[in-house]
């Protein structure tokens, strides 16, 4: 095949069909789903995200292409954790108590970086915690010593 370019050698590129269906893997390691489209800006003739299929029940997201680290025809690698996926975490104290889980994920515009997230439990009124109140997350998000969470309640006063 004749080449004309001054960028490099075709050997050395990947066809972007050849990344559907490619794994989408946290910075964690956690496979989050798989590539459904790549995104391309035609006027900076740039890659600008990926949107991300999670299965047959939820709601694809688009990750922009600054939050992947590594990429192959395998894997895209995020230098991230996504955080609209703590949409449903649980949440406790540093005593264990489960306080609620994570009804909503409110961003700093469409960045990854949290604002705030909302945690509602029954008979326990909704209360929001910034990200300075988390001590640790993974399963579960742990609340850091002396964040004041409502009290159960089976009724208004």
């Amino acid at each position: 095949m004749q080449e004309i370019t001054e960028r490099g050698d075709y050997s050395e590129t990947l066809s972007v069909g050849d990344f559907i269906g490619a794994k989408v893997i946290t910075g964690n390691g956690k496979v989050i789903g798989r590539v459904a489209e790549i995104r391309w800006d035609v006027n900076e003739k740039t890659i600008e995200g990926i949107l991300v299929k999670r299965g047959l029940f939820t709601e694809p997201f688009y990750i922009g292409i600054d939050y992947v680290k590594t990429l192959s025809h395998n894997s895209f690698i995020l230098g991230i954790e996504p955080s609209v996926l703590l949409l449903g975490t649980r949440v406790i104290t540093n005593d264990g108590e489960v306080v609620g889980y994570v009804k909503e994920v409110v961003r700093v515009k469409n960045t990854n970086n949290i604002n705030y997230l909302v945690i509602k439990q029954r008979f326990r009124d909704a209360f929001s915690i910034k990200p300075s109140h988390i001590a640790h997350y993974g399963k579960s998000i742990m609340l850091k010593e002396g964040v004041d969470v409502p009290k159960k309640s089976f009724w208004k006063h």
